[in-house]
């Protein structure tokens, strides 16, 4: 996600013909999905700034979902407040560091296991 304007225009009218197909019958359903071959994720933390003198030490250009080396230290804020990859496998999601003070200036995941519940 980057700045109003700035995201690559996305053609959705495939996606759009096939929600109607599939809203008028007139589309079979997708084969079911083994959920053991999907990855799913979770928000380990928030990344909020602090201060003015907040720093993301990521690339202005870096992709979501980029994955983040063990360790990597990815903010720093006043007094001291650092934001490290702790996670195993974390990624970072929405990194903008312009945002207000008191927002949020990315969002940390990492893999979750699947849970099947069962009635």
């Amino acid at each position: 996600a980057r700045p109003f304007g700035k995201n690559a225009g996305i053609d959705l009218k495939g996606l759009r013909a096939l929600l109607e197909r599939l809203i008028e019958g007139r589309e079979e359903p997708a084969p079911s999905v083994d959920a053991a071959q999907i990855q799913l994720f979770a928000v380990a933390r928030e990344v909020v700034k602090q201060s003015d003198q907040f720093c993301l030490h990521l690339a202005s250009d870096v992709e979501n979902f980029t994955e983040l080396e063990h360790g990597f230290l990815l903010a720093e804020d006043a007094d001291g407040v650092s934001w490290v990859a702790e996670e195993k496998a974390a990624r970072i999601v929405f990194p903008n560091p312009d945002v207000k003070v008191g927002l949020r200036a990315g969002l940390l995941v990492s893999p979750v296991q699947a849970v099947t519940f069962k009635p």
